[in-house]
């Protein structure tokens, strides 16, 4: 199930569908939209909770996204959750792919939440190959807000 931040709840036909009608709005004011999804975690005591944002960016013109929450009830290393991250984005990003809003868009990024600084950078390669092998554009701190600010505002 994925959220709005107004509330409305959608599945995943119908998040496409929100998402379709979108693009199609924006192109037919010739503005270009960027589809961008990114996933942040954080530890809840007794599950961790992942927060995957799928956003549509018309720059210039503003944009709309949708979040998708998952609780993971296992003891989770940095490098399992950093992992598990670009896994669930990948995996929603895979599931979109098969639908033609994917023609309408201009190009799908995947924003990480790793970086070459601090804890995650021995994994900040690894996961932007894995990311970009799947032939999306990989995205690490600081070039991936999606991630790293608005995944993060909804997993806390």
């Amino acid at each position: 199930m994925f959220f709005t931040p107004n509330g409305q709840k959608y599945n995943m036909a119908d998040m496409i569908l929100k998402m379709e009608e979108f693009i199609i709005s924006a192109k037919s004011k010739d503005w270009n939209v960027k589809m961008i999804i990114g996933c942040d975690s954080q530890n809840r005591g007794d599950h961790w909770l992942f927060a995957v944002a799928v956003a549509l960016h018309s720059i210039g013109h503003g944009g709309t996204f949708f979040i998708h929450r998952k609780k993971v009830h296992q003891k989770l290393h940095l490098s399992d959750r950093l992992f598990q991250e670009a896994a669930l984005s990948l995996e929603i990003a895979e599931q979109i792919k098969g639908n033609k809003i994917v023609d309408l868009v201009d190009g799908i990024e995947i924003h990480a939440d790793v970086g070459h600084n601090g804890k995650s950078s021995k994994y900040a390669n690894a996961i932007k190959a894995m990311i970009e092998a799947y032939g999306y554009i990989g995205q690490i701190k600081p070039d991936a807000p999606i991630a790293t600010h608005l995944a993060d505002h909804y997993v806390r």
